[in-house]
Formats: structure tokens, sequence, C-alpha cells
């Protein structure tokens, strides 16, 4: 044998070496399984064959109906009717007008929703659970939107 022939199988050894302690190295961090044959040592988990439980908290809709109400007439109520089929509603007031509501047809009593903010369902003070929202303004033009998801 030559001079070259034995430095080619010398490192053919050493690369076979080089590569048998590199998995030997995985192995001993547990990157890696041997199962039959070596796998590559960044494999994809099993995945479990039970599925998460989800807490009905966390359900929420997705798919909501959305209507833009603009009040054309300042300081005129509006009736807003709340369907009875839906989960759950939002409401926004759009632009830069301030927005009163209230849950009664009297409108004796009335709160304000601030312009960029929102009032849905779940802020709802307990134990109220309206069939419609009355709505005004005092500037004409302004925009409630009201999402409704089922």
């Amino acid at each position: 044998m030559d001079k070259d022939g034995a430095i080619i199988i010398l490192a053919g050894v050493g690369m076979l070496f080089g590569i048998l302690g590199f998995f030997a190295y995985l192995l001993a961090q547990g990157k890696t399984q041997i199962q039959g044959t070596i796998t590559y040592p960044y494999m994809i988990p099993a995945k479990s064959a039970e599925t998460p439980v989800i807490k009905t908290e966390e359900i929420r809709p997705t798919r909501p109906h959305i209507i833009n109400h603009t009040l054309m007439q300042a300081n005129a109520w509006y009736e807003i009717p709340i369907p009875t089929d839906i989960s759950t509603w939002s409401m926004n007031a759009r632009g830069t007008y301030d927005i009163l509501y209230s849950f009664e047809p009297s409108h004796s009593t009335y709160r304000t929703l601030f312009q960029g903010t929102f009032l849905d369902s779940d802020t709802m003070p307990h134990g109220v659970t309206p069939t419609a929202i009355y709505v005004s303004s005092d500037t004409a033009g302004a925009v409630v939107e009201m999402a409704f998801f089922r």
C-alpha cells in the first residue's frame, strides 16, 4: 500500500470514530433516539393522541355580524335591538365623538361611552340582560359600531 492510500484509510477511520463519538454525545444529551436505526438529533416529538381540554371560558365566538349605526340627529335617542340568538355582543364608539347609552327606554339613567372605547356583554353590570340599547350623541353624525356574535 502506498503512502496516499494509507492516509485515505486513516482519514476514513478517523471520520467514522468522529461520527460515532458525535452520536454518543447526542445520546448522552438526550437529543436523539435509537429505535432500530439512528435518527437525526432534532426529532419532531410524536403527537399526543389526547386532545387538550378546553374550558368553556376560553371558547370565544369568531364570526361577528357588525352593524354601524350613524346617529343622524344630535341629542336624539336611537334604539338598537339586541338579537336573542347571540352569545355575546360589543359596542364601540367610532370616530371622535362620545356616545351616551342606556338600557332603559325612558333614558332616565345613562352612561357615557367615550371615543375609542367599547362596551360588551362581558363588562355589563351583573344581572342586566338588555333587549335593546338606546344611544345618543350631542353631535350629529356620530357612529356606533355593534358586533353580534352567534
